[in-house]
């Protein structure tokens, strides 16, 4: 089992605290799995949840691919209506 990737978060609300743990795993044959869980985290119950890695690459952006899909307005920087009273 390969480690990729590792994010520990907290976070609080109510009083109550939230840990985040985002690690890529390999999911072995046996499908089991031993989970190395940070000091900070306390024993008793939690909620797992497991998203499937992504497969394919990220495409490459591409500067000015959306070049000439937007049109501006010709008065875009003039002073609006609704704010003349703060003007």
């Amino acid at each position: 089992m390969e480690e990729a990737k590792e994010n520990n978060t907290v976070a609080e609300k109510n009083n109550t605290k939230f840990f985040s743990i985002q690690q890529t795993v390999e999911i072995p044959a046996d499908r089991r799995l031993i989970i190395d869980v940070p000091r900070e985290i306390p024993a008793g119950r939690t909620i797992l949840t497991f998203t499937p890695a992504r497969t394919e690459p990220k495409k490459e952006r591409v500067f000015g691919c959306a070049k000439g899909k937007f049109k501006m307005a010709a008065d875009f920087d003039e002073p609006l209506e609704d704010f003349k009273d703060y003007m």
